[in-house]
């Protein structure tokens, strides 16, 4: 188990760079989020083969440049092995920029990070540790207008995480696995003291533009604000997993953790540019907060063989979560599954799940509003089809039915000031269809396809806040991924890929259409997004004389549309994606 990743960082807990392979199960989250969420179940590093060293080099345009190294194995016995793991790398596209013609104005990031990992086995026991370490500098992109001004913001994000996990095994059928997380992630926020002033849309030409604090001049709102803020967040999670097998598919699990969690945020933040978006609209606001929090459950799962084609999997979660101030709260969250096979190839599946999920670990600093956890029930229909050995298909019918439904925004909303401000609906909905067709060949013709057709919506307002938009605003109403590969005998392979959302009515928009201004070219209120990726490759299978050499091209967003994203929503972690990118890699394997 991992601890919970804070919201406002955008170093990882663990860089996947290091990771041979993620299984990952979809549909846990939903479409509103963009549909390219999951829940990781397994994450594995290549420490099962012979040992190997590997160096690998990427250069691209937008000052791209990567070194990663990798080394890893086994001994001859099997009962000791190894993975050590090296990122270095800067661009000057870090971020999805607030200006798409500029996107590179004060756009720096520079990241490195660090991964070990060992694990040692016995007859019975097997005890793995890992050690995970993060440090990036990042600026925080600027428009034209104050970029011509001075205005320089950065930020630096650190991430020091351990696992020690030890795996006991009790008997032939049963087997107990006792795990300690720690994670400390902080981040720190400054600027060099310039800003430059903002312009409210004139109430005389436009009252709602006005009363939205929407600037005069959407493609330069201006920075009027200097921040300087400090966040630490500590997490101890220990946990306890027993399974016992009773036969062939019948396998009962009990599971106990608790998250202990320690975090302390500062925050100093002027407008002296009158941007007027600080609390109750003060020229200065600081804040300094600490709080000890605790996330802890309890989890037992049993999946049970009824007949040669009904299987039946159920559980049961009990849940509690102290926020370290205001909020101490539960749920008991029963969970059924039940599949009928119609053959070795059709099955069918009917489940319901209710989640207790914690909100941010991220806390409003101005003390207005208090985050409940989100509390879903979850209703599933899919039927699954092994339409041929190397074809898979899948349909789903989805609806989530949400209590107290976080939703995150900017503290401060149309600033670069990486503050969040989660806050509650007292109800939500969200209804999917979806379909997935997935080929799993070795070698030629492979691809992908997947379509979700879905609404997103609240339906009540929370005690913190008075009104909810017709759809959740960073949702897709219709979103369609698709890609195509080929793999030839000499480890040569040409993968395209692409992604299409539909978008939904931004309410900003028609209103700067409707005062004779159109944004970035935009002319319509809905704003869809498309994204089309190219990547050849070359990576022969390893010789055993070595060393084996491997390289390739990417490039991404093929086709440079960037007026994808609702750009004027209050969620305002929604931008301009960034511009076409190209990235040539070289590796040298031993």
């Amino acid at each position: 188990p991992v601890p919970i990743p804070t919201a406002s960082t955008t170093s990882q807990p663990l860089d996947p760079e290091f990771l041979k392979s993620i299984d990952v199960r979809t549909g846990s989250m939903n479409g509103s989020q963009g549909g390219q969420t999951g829940m990781v179940l397994d994450a594995k590093t290549l420490d099962d083969v012979d040992p190997y060293v590997t160096f690998t080099t990427r250069v691209g345009d937008l000052g791209q440049l990567e070194n990663v190294f990798q080394t890893g194995g086994r001994n001859e016995q099997g009962d000791f092995s190894f993975f050590l793991g090296g990122r270095w790398g800067r661009t000057n596209m870090q971020f999805e920029a607030p200006d798409p013609n500029h996107q590179t104005l004060n756009n720096r990031g520079i990241q490195q990070s660090y991964l070990m990992r060992m694990t040692g086995r016995t007859g019975e026991d097997e005890v793995s540790g890992t050690l995970s370490y993060q440090l990036n500098n990042y600026q925080l992109p600027q428009t034209r207008q104050n970029f011509d001004a001075g205005v320089r913001q950065d930020q630096v994000d650190s991430n020091i995480m351990a696992l020690l996990s030890w795996k006991r095994v009790v008997d032939e059928d049963s087997d107990l696995l006792t795990s300690f997380s720690y994670l400390k992630s902080g981040q720190r926020v400054r600027n060099n003291g310039i800003f430059t002033p903002y312009a409210t849309f004139d109430p005389n030409i436009s009252a709602d533009l006005a009363d939205a604090g929407l600037p005069a001049v959407p493609e330069n709102p201006g920075s009027p604000y200097l921040p300087t803020t400090d966040l630490t967040i500590e997490q101890f999670q220990p946990a306890m997993t027993y399974t016992h097998r009773f036969g062939e598919g019948n396998v009962m699990q009990a599971v106990i953790s608790a998250n202990f969690i320690f975090s302390g945020q500062r925050v100093q933040l002027l407008d002296p540019g009158a941007g007027g978006g600080l609390p109750d609209g003060a020229p200065d606001f600081s804040a300094n907060i600490r709080r000890n929090g605790l996330s802890s459950a309890l989890f037992f799962t049993h999946t049970l063989p009824i007949s040669e084609r009904w299987t039946l999997n159920y559980g049961l979660r009990g849940e509690l979560f102290e926020n370290g101030l205001d909020v101490s709260t539960g749920q008991i969250s029963p969970l059924v599954n039940l599949a009928y096979a119609f053959n070795d190839r059709n099955v069918l599946r009917l489940s319901y799940n209710r989640s207790f999920q914690a909100p941010p670990l991220e806390i409003d600093v101005t003390g207005q509003t208090v985050v409940l956890p989100q509390r879903v029930s979850t209703y599933e229909l899919s039927y699954e089809s092994q339409l041929s050995d190397s074809l898979t298909g899948k349909l789903a019918l989805v609806r989530k039915d949400y209590r107290d439904q976080v939703d995150i925004g900017l503290l401060i909303p149309n600033s670069n000031i990486p503050l969040f401000a989660p806050v509650n609906f007292a109800s939500a909905r969200y209804q999917g269809l979806e379909f997935s067709l997935n080929t799993h060949n070795d070698k030629g013709w492979n691809g992908f396809l997947s379509a979700t057709v879905s609404e997103a919506r609240p339906l009540a307002p929370g005690a913190f806040i008075s009104e909810v938009t017709e759809f959740n605003d960073h949702d897709q109403r219709l979103q369609l991924s698709a890609g195509a590969s080929y793999l030839w005998d000499n480890g040569l392979s040409l993968a395209v890929d692409g992604l299409y959302g539909t978008g939904y009515p931004q309410p900003a928009i028609p209103l700067y259409l409707a005062a004779g201004i159109r944004p970035y070219g935009l002319e319509q209120e809905r704003v869809p997004r498309f994204i089309a990726n190219l990547n050849l490759q070359y990576r022969p299978q390893p010789s055993a004389e070595g060393p084996d050499f491997s390289g390739g091209l990417q490039v991404f967003n093929l086709f440079d549309n960037r007026n994808l994203l609702n750009f004027y929503s209050a969620f305002s972690g929604n931008r301009f994606v960034q511009q076409r990118r190209f990235l040539l890699n070289g590796s040298i394997h031993f």
